[in-house]
């Protein structure tokens, strides 16, 4: 059975807008604030996944054991991007680096740079927006390039949420969803 749409302002389609910088440079801005410079070129999906693990706490009631409370003991919030433009800053992201490498292959060495992620949706009535900020992530993906005869290539983006323990962050150190 159909259902009717109450609201089709809030049907999201399309891509979002993918900006990335720095972490350190903009940690304490709890809005968003990368520009246009900061985008990394289109892409051909965008998505989130957010996972929690819940274990469930018993207790003693006439001598059978009832649920009594859910406690999250795990959670994880990490975007997934496809991108069409294949450049050496795309590719540095990828790799765990600033995007502002010189040599790609060395930032598969070290620690991830952390980086500030920020993906603005627009929905079709073209005023309202979905904005999720996450003031300090990291790529945890890799490269498999598959370059074929009729397909443009894509290169695959994981960014995961980090905790921050920045001042202006402390009701939300994995980042934040602004609905507009």
């Amino acid at each position: 059975m159909a259902t009717v749409t109450k609201n089709q302002d809030s049907i999201l389609l399309g891509l979002g807008q993918l900006r990335l910088g720095l972490s350190s440079s903009y940690i304490t801005d709890t809005t968003a604030v990368l520009t246009d410079t900061n985008y990394i070129g289109s892409q051909a999906e965008i998505g989130f996944t957010a996972d929690r693990s819940i274990i469930t706490e018993f207790v003693n009631s006439g001598g059978v054991l009832v649920p009594n409370d859910s406690i999250a003991i795990r959670a994880s919030f990490s975007l997934q991007i496809a991108m069409y433009e294949v450049t050496e800053s795309n590719l540095s992201f990828v790799l765990g680096g600033s995007g502002i490498s010189t040599n790609i292959i060395n930032d598969l060495i070290g620690s991830p740079t952390k980086l500030r992620a920020e993906v603005i949706f627009t929905f079709p009535n073209k005023v309202n927006t979905i904005t999720i900020i996450l003031p300090k992530a990291v790529s945890i993906g890799s490269v498999n390039l598959d370059c074929k005869d009729e397909d443009a290539a894509t290169i695959p983006l994981e960014l995961t949420a980090l905790y921050t323990d920045d001042s202006n962050w402390t009701s939300n150190p994995y980042g934040k969803f602004i609905f507009n």
